[in-house]
């Protein structure tokens, strides 16, 4: 079983029937013909937006003022603050590619993020996280 058919298999059929329709997919047939033709529409690079919507978050948490940006570094961003703070990728800290901003910004496992948060001492403060496989 994929990760992604894993995952759909967690969620209520009811929210599979719903991005069905959104995506324009007739709901027809049950739960493992659903989660088949949506784990092929996965493949295709529609799966972000599918658990965007399948998870329940209709607003876009990325607006909110106590949410810092998430941003996708470069490989040759990455290289320089790898030489920068004297360490190995896997020394970041982990984030979840489930995490709602994980989401959001198209992270994939095995990516760095970039995150910018303001600080009154600092003024901008850059934290860096290891994009992880969720459970």
């Amino acid at each position: 079983m994929s990760e992604v058919e894993h995952l759909l298999e967690k969620l209520k059929y009811t929210e599979i029937i719903q991005f069905a329709k959104e995506e324009g997919i007739e709901p027809k047939g049950n739960k493992e013909k659903l989660i088949a033709i949506l784990s092929k529409k996965a493949d295709e690079g529609k799966i972000r937006a599918f658990f965007k919507q399948a998870r329940g978050s209709k607003a876009d948490i990325s607006e909110h003022k106590l949410v810092p940006k998430h941003e996708v570094i470069s490989e040759k961003e990455l290289k320089k603050v790898l030489e920068t703070h004297h360490c190995k990728i896997t020394d970041f800290p982990r984030i979840y590619d489930t995490d709602p901003m994980i989401l959001k910004c198209g992270a994939k496992s095995g990516d760095v993020v970039k995150i910018s948060r303001i600080s009154p001492t600092a003024g901008q403060a850059y934290y860096y996280r290891l994009v992880v496989k969720s459970i």
